[in-house]
């Protein structure tokens, strides 16, 4: 069990929550991020408050959500051997050096056990979380990222065979998703938290917030920068040197994970109403990276057999530069 200072500082945080959910006022919500992120040793913790607006088209209402979590302590040890390195994974972003970081606040990384979810984050549960989003916060005290291993561990045991046969092209294909699919997510999941949402700066005269500049396409394009990081590094060796992923597979699980990226693009259509337009902002990111790639690069091919579509990862290396030059834009 943690020890007195650490249930002090979960006290301290839990107390400026209340005390925001009292008054409303953005002071009060302030207060609360620099308590939250102040509490970096609890081996149990809590995700608490209005917070994502993925599922408002304005990108401005918060969705109440709630996590109840424990650290797996032998998954973090990876993830924060990843967020230790953090400053060199900054200085090889391949964007412009105006928006590197220059001193790369830490970055406090878990992985965890979910105990319990409720409102946006139950029953359809996220698998990475990455807060406070206000970007203020960020560069100034650092950010929090967890990894739900226990929901990954459960969205990938809860997959039959034939659901991934009926949407990948050969054997082969379903073979490395049997065999890597869940370790190539856990991967990814972790850069796109660590790395991506807890990298790169705002112009200053945003002050922070670029969301009032970008307005609803904000989140969209934050969560095409965060998943576009964890695809243009997966296949670096510095991801094996953290104990990610063992180096003798690692061509295989990017493989695995290039293909899985290209196949979701349809799989996930089964979440929506044919001809309804995709408002939820990981959905929006997804199509929009599988669709440039196939636009600008020869990494995806569209193929079709007995009146089925299917989007075929065939170039691993055209896909990771194609992501890089994306990145650089978004």
């Amino acid at each position: 069990m943690p020890g007195a200072d650490f249930i002090a500082t979960m006290r301290a945080a839990l107390e400026a929550l209340i005390r925001f959910y009292r008054s409303g006022e953005d002071a009060d919500r302030v207060a609360y991020d620099i308590a939250w992120l102040a509490d970096k040793d609890s081996i149990v913790d809590t995700i608490n408050g209005f917070i994502e607006v993925y599922l408002d088209a304005r990108g401005i209402k918060g969705a109440w959500e709630s996590l109840v979590y424990i650290v797996n302590a032998e998954k973090t040890k990876g993830i924060e051997q990843l967020a230790a390195t953090a400053a060199w994974f900054e200085e090889r972003m391949p964007w412009d050096p105006q928006w590197k970081r220059k001193d790369v606040k830490g970055v406090t990384a878990r992985a965890i056990d979910v105990i319990v979810e409720c409102g946006d984050s139950g029953p359809v549960t996220p698998i990475g979380i990455n807060l406070p989003n206000d970007q203020n916060i960020r560069e100034v005290h650092g950010s929090k990222s967890v990894s739900l291993a226990n929901i990954t561990e459960a969205y990938d045991k809860s997959l039959p065979t034939s659901y991934r046969r009926e949407f990948s092209w050969s054997e082969e294909e379903v073979a490395r998703a049997e065999q890597w699919g869940a370790l190539a997510a856990e991967v990814t999941t972790a850069i796109h938290e660590v790395l991506g949402h807890g990298s790169g700066r705002v112009a200053d005269h945003l002050n922070g917030q670029p969301q009032l500049a970008i307005k609803e396409h904000y989140s969209a394009l934050e969560e095409s920068r965060a998943d576009l990081v964890a695809l243009y590094f997966v296949g670096e060796p510095k991801i094996a040197e953290c104990g990610m992923l063992p180096a003798e597979h690692q061509a295989e699980i990017v493989q695995a994970e290039y293909e899985a990226y290209a196949r979701n693009a349809l799989v996930q259509l089964r979440r929506i109403r044919e001809g309804s337009q995709i408002e939820e902002d990981h959905m929006r990111n997804r199509q929009a990276i599988v669709h440039w790639l196939m636009a600008h690069t020869k990494a995806i091919e569209v193929r079709k057999r007995d009146g089925k579509t299917y989007y075929c990862m065939v170039d691993a290396k055209a896909f990771h530069d194609g992501v890089g030059q994306m990145l650089a834009e978004v």
